[in-house]
């Protein structure tokens, strides 16, 4: 008998199976195998997504609501603060009194006692320039302002002779302790020697102010050639520094507006100027100049305008209630 074509080898009389047990197997496995419609069905878990706990539902809902809340605090407080900037812009500033009344009042008395002794000073214009009739007002100042140059008393040249640096003094200091604890060990130290300085062309004796010499501004003092002693000379030379600057410059601005007249005379290149911007007064809005009645004294600012004085009349007073050292 022959066998279709269509059932092949294994169906024909010839083929001889293996057994039913194996046969068994590969058609149920065959059975068996999921397609792709059971894979999906199969990657569906019961579970997903997964319900978390109570406590973790619970501490999320509550940072969700912190943070919803910090935001809007967060918004509610910038837009405060811009509408109160946006309103402070226009508004006039408030200036609170630094001093108390009762000192008020006696700085309005020390005024008037200034003014009284002083001519009248002009009226504060309220032009874009500093007036040219204020800055010609005199003044007079009271002793205790006063900046001139005077001879100590003998007892305070006498102290100032006797008075040791504060570096010497360590520096003895440290010596006598050293020399405490060489004494308790058994042994010396040793030291260099005190210097000698150097020796005078005129006396012989070493340039220090013990031996009665000094030093001022390039001229060099011998109190024994001299005939007269070092505080008398500094006095003297004080006083004549403060005649020649009669325009009242600072001591290093002289110096430096010296050398730039000599490098001009040598021809030498000049520094370009650096263009800077004028610091503006808050209060008038003008340069915090001298020429435009502004000033400093002892760490405090002083606009003539706000103010209704001179900056010469502002500065005797600062000086006059300065502390005494």
């Amino acid at each position: 008998m022959a066998t279709p074509a269509h059932l092949g080898p294994a169906h024909s009389p010839e083929y001889k199976c293996c057994g039913p047990t194996l046969c068994d197997n590969i058609l149920t496995s065959l059975i068996q195998c999921p397609g792709k419609e059971d894979k999906l069905k199969m990657s569906k878990k019961p579970g997903w997504p997964p319900v978390l706990p109570k406590r973790d539902q619970e501490r999320r809902e509550k940072l969700r609501q912190r943070l919803e809340g910090d935001f809007a605090t967060t918004v509610l407080r910038v837009s405060k603060a811009e509408a109160l900037k946006a309103r402070a812009k226009f508004s006039r500033p408030y200036w609170p009194p630094l001093i108390s009344s009762e000192e008020k009042e006696r700085r309005r008395l020390f005024r008037q006692s200034l003014e009284k002794r002083s001519s009248p000073p002009a009226t504060p214009s309220t032009s874009q320039r500093w007036p040219p009739e204020m800055k010609t007002v005199k003044v007079s100042v009271p002793p205790c302002a006063s900046l001139a140059v005077l001879p100590p008393p003998s007892a305070v040249a006498k102290v100032a002779l006797k008075r040791v640096p504060r570096a010497t003094a360590w520096r003895r200091k440290k010596r006598a302790q050293e020399d405490i604890k060489a004494l308790k060990q058994g042994k010396a130290t040793a030291r260099r020697r005190d210097p000698r300085g150097y020796p005078c062309s005129l006396c012989g004796k070493p340039k220090r102010l013990e031996f009665g010499h000094s030093f001022f501004r390039g001229k060099a003092f011998c109190a024994t050639s001299a005939g007269k002693t070092v505080s008398q000379w500094l006095s003297d030379q004080r006083r004549v520094a403060a005649a020649d600057n009669v325009s009242d410059v600072p001591r290093t601005t002289a110096w430096r507006r010296k050398k730039k007249q000599e490098a001009i005379s040598l021809g030498l290149p000049q520094k370009r100027p650096k263009k800077c911007t004028p610091i503006t007064c808050s209060l008038c809005q003008q340069p915090k100049t001298k020429e435009f009645g502004h000033s400093r004294y002892g760490g405090k600012a002083f606009c003539s305008s706000h103010e209704g004085k001179t900056v010469e009349l502002w500065l005797a007073e600062q000086r006059a209630l300065a502390p005494t050292l």
